[in-house]
């Protein structure tokens, strides 16, 4: 037999070591944002003894069950939007505008003007924008804010006419004629919706609604005959709780709206 030199089988390689795995990013934790919100008390809104400018951000509150208090100058004996000028230059609306100059900075009245935490706020559109974030009564995405605030610009045009038939600078056949057209823009832009946001209350319905029920239909009552859409949005968000609860109450009825045009 010969004798076979053993030859060294060498060992197979190990197979290599797959290689780590990567760990899985950590997620960083983070706070989940605060939200925003309105305090449960200590909030003051400086205006007039009456509805005007600075009810819609009163909606706002009534709407989200968030207490205020209305801080405002002695009423007159009479309903103030019969004599807007003798009211402004009384002597109690002129040292309370003084004071609410102080509070809120500007050189102007700056009425309304809103406290929350010792902060004043002011400039009446951009108060309501603010509250109504803050309230969850306006919507984050871009072009859905813009819905919103195209209604709210349109109510702006309207108020304009109406505010100048109250104190004298149009008159009423012309104020008639002229307030068709925005109506006709509202009641075209809620069209069969439930409200201005489809499926969504937000600022713009408060905005609408003020406009109807604190200046349109007091000056003219019959005014939503020929507008049956928006009379149904005007008793829709008149019903909803929080709004219902604040139209019964002392502090609502007692502010002066407009007055039936003569």
């Amino acid at each position: 037999v010969d004798n076979l030199k053993s030859k060294l089988i060498p060992k197979p390689a190990a197979p290599a070591a797959p290689p780590p795995k990567a760990k899985a990013k950590e997620k960083k934790k983070t706070a989940a944002p605060k939200k925003p919100g309105l305090p449960k008390a200590g909030i003051k809104l400086y205006y007039w003894p009456a509805t005007g400018k600075a009810e819609t951000i009163r909606l706002c509150f009534a709407e989200v069950g968030i207490p205020w208090e209305d801080v405002t100058f002695e009423k007159p004996s009479f309903n103030v939007y019969t004599n807007l000028g003798e009211v402004f230059k009384s002597e109690p609306m002129q040292k309370f505008a003084a004071e609410c100059r102080e509070k809120g900075g500007n050189l102007t009245t700056n009425l309304p003007t809103l406290e929350i935490g010792g902060k004043f706020y002011t400039q009446s559109t951009a108060v309501c924008r603010l509250v109504a974030r803050k309230a969850r009564l306006y919507p984050r995405q871009i072009e859905t804010a813009f819905t919103v605030d195209n209604v709210v610009a349109h109510v702006e045009d309207a108020r304009e006419p109406a505010y100048k038939v109250v104190t004298g600078k149009m008159e009423k056949d012309e104020f008639l004629t002229g307030i068709v057209k925005h109506l006709q823009n509202l009641e075209r832009l809620l069209g069969d919706s439930d409200y201005f946001l489809a499926g969504s209350f937000t600022m713009a319905d408060i905005w609408v609604f003020d406009l109807l029920q604190n200046m349109l239909v007091p000056m003219v009552p019959d005014i939503l005959k020929d507008y049956p859409k928006l009379a149904a949005h005007r008793e829709k968000v008149a019903n909803r709780e929080g709004i219902k609860a604040y139209l019964d109450s002392d502090q609502y009825k007692v502010l002066d709206k407009m007055v039936e045009l003569k």
